[in-house]
């Protein structure tokens, strides 16, 4: 219990800390034009959470809480055997184990640690309802795994390593890319805790000229391509650094990222037909 109960708050003081630099998107301020559920998206976040925390979790906590050497050795070949089988192409040609190609599509339900899943599946809530919505919950799941096979397959191909891909964050790039093409102009309500300082001091002076258009806190609307460019940025380097090496740069699979975004331009394959040609007679989704 204490042990789950550091991880939570290790997570939460992580997200507060990641925030002091960059805005860190929670929801979408638009409203639904088509329906009020996004069922899709809130499957897709049992599905995450379930695979982590009953099929994942229990051997990673066995490995964290282990007491003995040979204990956590145990713990860790549990880990590996799983990551092994069911997200390592390597594996698969190596060993004659895995489940061959299958992994491009088993890997996007497993993830890495407790901050990989809480980090995606935010991700995944502030710009998948949109999208599901302008979709239809079949096209979006159909799009969601497109998006994360396109990504697993562009690792696999351009990154030499015997590292398997896993995680959410190809499929989620796809969404983002999506929800840039989509909706271009919306705004999106962010968690920003490094520009609350600010945001006082401003608050303060327009208020001193009686203005009270304008209200403080750690919450902030931000046009949401801007938020998207930013995440862009910072992956760039790695992106064509991994690219031009053929060999990751740290932990986090940027190749995966990069054509999981790129893979959005086939979300017209996917939208509502009313929606399309709204689209393409330029007016406002």
């Amino acid at each position: 219990m204490f042990t789950l109960l550091f991880i939570f708050l290790y997570i939460l003081l992580s997200l507060v800390l990641s925030t002091l630099v960059m805005p860190l998107p929670i929801n979408d301020d638009g409203a639904m034009r088509y329906g009020a559920m996004p069922w899709a998206t809130i499957i897709l976040l049992i599905v995450n959470v379930a695979v982590f925390t009953l099929w994942q979790a229990p051997d990673i906590l066995r490995y964290i809480q282990a007491t003995t050497t040979a204990a956590e050795n145990a713990a860790l070949v549990d880990v590996e055997a799983k990551f092994d089988f069911y997200s390592s192409a390597a594996a698969t040609v190596r060993d004659a184990t895995g489940i061959g190609a299958w992994v491009t599509f088993t890997g996007m339900f497993m993830h890495g640690s407790f901050s990989h899943l809480v980090g995606n599946m935010i991700f995944l809530w502030a710009f998948g309802r949109r999208v599901e919505d302008a979709c239809g919950t079949w096209r979006f799941l159909l799009f969601y795994v497109f998006a994360g096979m396109v990504s697993k397959v562009a690792y696999y191909t351009l990154v030499d390593s015997d590292v398997g891909s896993v995680g959410a964050s190809g499929a989620i790039s796809g969404l983002m890319g999506a929800y840039m093409i989509l909706f271009p102009g919306q705004r999106i309500r962010c968690l920003w805790v490094g520009l609350a300082p600010f945001r006082w001091i401003f608050v303060a002076i327009t208020r001193v000229f009686g203005s009270d258009r304008f209200t403080n806190g750690f919450f902030i609307s931000l046009p949401a391509i801007l938020v998207l460019i930013a995440y862009l940025g910072t992956d760039l380097f790695a992106t064509v650094e991994t690219a031009r090496t053929r060999e990751m740069v740290g932990t986090t699979n940027y190749i995966a990222h990069a054509f999981g975004f790129f893979a959005a331009i086939s979300i017209f394959l996917y939208v509502r037909k009313d929606l399309l040609a709204r689209y393409l007679a330029g007016r406002r989704l």
